[in-house]
């Protein structure tokens, strides 16, 4: 098949400029959006960016680069399907989630009232479309036809990642993006990472039941990293893109509903403490005696009796 002189060696190294190239322009945008516009936006006394900020983009850049280069873009693009798979894995749970997660209400209200972004900013953040967008994107790039194409297609290749995470980023949007009006409340968001995450993840069961390799281009290459079949690779690909993505959005149910939990909690007790202690605990804060009781009852008028 064509490229097949390129699997030499699965571990040999290569340099990946596009990958470095993009890390650097987006390191180099937003620390002038945070050093140059920031400034002039945020009052006088307010920091552009925190310090969880600044870390969830560092770790988000990090992601990135350890995706989209040796030696898990060699081992992902021509030897292991299940090396993509952790590839997809860091950009759709990881990448995305993280740059929302860097990016302050400031910096997205500056771009969102630009020009006309923000009536399709509040169409995508729809959990309806989110959902639908990053599930035709999973299915879509996982097409054997299309995947075929990418791998002997470079620039098709690149652009099928950049498709990945701004799918993934619409995804988010809904849950963790920085603009509240867009965000859902904990229990949506909640239901609706189970709902999309099972409907993302249908190619994975494909990979994991199918009794046959799905991509010729895993299965027909010669060199076999660590002696694994390509049925085998194409079985440990789906384990990991289901597992992975269960255990990992399972966690961030259960964060999100501890959250939830603890926010109502504490609006019940802001409201219990001006409940009186006796309709808590069953208690009064003094004790009523029957001499308190006559007292009333003597600065009381008597009834009167009806009139017929």
């Amino acid at each position: 098949m064509p490229g097949q002189a390129s699997f030499v060696d699965p571990w040999r190294f290569e340099l990946n400029p596009e990958a470095y190239l993009l890390v650097a322009t987006l390191s180099v945008a937003y620390l002038y959006i945070v050093a140059v516009l920031g400034p002039r936006v945020v009052p006088a006394a307010t920091r552009p960016v925190d310090g969880r900020q600044k870390l969830a983009f560092i770790a988000a850049m990090a992601a990135l680069l350890a995706s989209s280069t040796w030696p898990l873009q060699q081992l992902g693009e021509d030897y292991l399907l299940a090396a993509r798979a952790v590839q997809t894995l860091l950009l759709t749970l990881v990448v995305a989630p993280l740059m929302w997660l860097a990016t302050p209400q400031w910096m997205m209200r500056v771009v969102a009232t630009s020009g006309r972004l923000w009536p399709l900013l509040r169409i995508v953040a729809k959990p309806a479309v989110a959902g639908v967008v990053f599930t035709f994107t999973m299915v879509l790039v996982h097409v054997p036809a299309v995947m075929e194409a990418a791998a002997q297609n470079g620039p098709l290749r690149v652009a099928l990642h950049v498709l990945v995470l701004a799918a993934a980023m619409v995804w988010w949007l809904p849950v963790v993006g920085p603009l509240p009006a867009l965000r859902m409340g904990y229990g949506a968001r909640m239901l609706y990472l189970f709902v999309t995450g099972l409907t993302s993840s249908a190619p994975t069961l494909w990979w994991t039941f199918t009794g046959h390799a799905v991509y010729q281009h895993y299965a027909t290459q010669p060199v076999r990293v660590w002696g694994l079949s390509a049925l085998h690779d194409q079985q440990i690909a789906g384990i990991i893109a289901k597992a992975g993505s269960g255990l990992f959005l399972w966690v961030t149910v259960v964060v999100m509903f501890a959250r939830w939990f603890n926010r109502d909690a504490n609006r019940s007790y802001a409201r219990g403490a001006r409940i009186p202690t006796a309709e808590v605990v069953g208690t009064d804060d003094y004790s009523l005696t029957f001499a308190d009781v006559e007292r009333v009852f003597a600065q009381s008028e008597p009834p009167r009796e009806a009139t017929r």
